[in-house]
């Protein structure tokens, strides 16, 4: 996923809300009567009488599209964006937190792909920018904020967006105590994806010049 790909998304993210009032709201229910629909059909057939096929429809926002997708799937969505009472706020803030997520498993599995090996993002990226004395190094900032990114990811796939104590070891000197929610604001969200960006290009250019061995 690129910086601008990023960015347009939080962009998309921040107005939604202006442009659509309550959009998140009724996605909320229409993914309820999705998955209604997919569990009486696992237990009685499809309307057709045919067996269920696992997938479910979702009904566009003014009924007149349908979009299918598996019952697993909205689930998941549901249970990542959509807490119990959450506010209009909270969704956005819990969307927001999913772009993270999908920022962090891009920049993963292209450093897993060109060779990375460290148990964690930070250090396989370490390891790889080490190998090739013409990339840049992380500085103690810039690894500082990458292990803070690869720490953000977790709170959003496991606990709902709130921070817990493998947080906390992660982020030295954290001003966020354990039980409180990850706060995502715009700014940091970009630095993230800035973060990404370049450290893609680079792993980029070391793929390329490992592939063309010595010369």
């Amino acid at each position: 996923m690129s910086f601008a790909s990023a960015t347009a998304m939080r962009l998309l993210i921040d107005e939604l809300d202006q442009a659509a009032p309550g959009y998140l709201t009724s996605l909320n229910e229409r993914l309820s009567s999705a998955i209604t629909h997919g569990e009486m059909w696992k237990e009685e057939g499809d309307p057709e009488g045919k067996e269920f096929d696992g997938f479910v429809p979702v009904q566009g926002p003014a009924g007149r599209s349908v979009t299918y997708i598996p019952l697993e799937d909205a689930y998941l969505l549901q249970d990542q964006l959509f807490a119990d009472g959450a506010s209009a706020d909270d969704q956005l803030w819990l969307v927001r937190g999913q772009l993270v997520v999908a920022l962090h498993s891009a920049l993963d599995r292209f450093a897993r792909e060109v060779g990375g090996t460290g148990p964690h993002l930070p250090e396989a990226v370490r390891q790889l920018l080490r190998q090739d004395p013409a990339l840049h190094k992380l500085d103690g900032d810039a690894f500082g904020l990458l292990a803070e990114f690869d720490a953000t990811r977790y709170p959003f796939v496991h606990n709902g967006g709130t921070v817990d104590d493998k947080y906390q070891r992660a982020v030295r000197n954290s001003p966020i105590l354990t039980g409180e929610r990850r706060h995502l604001d715009d700014g940091l969200v970009d630095s993230y994806a800035h973060l990404c960006w370049r450290l893609g290009n680079d792993l980029l250019f070391h793929c390329r010049e490992s592939s063309r061995g010595p010369a």
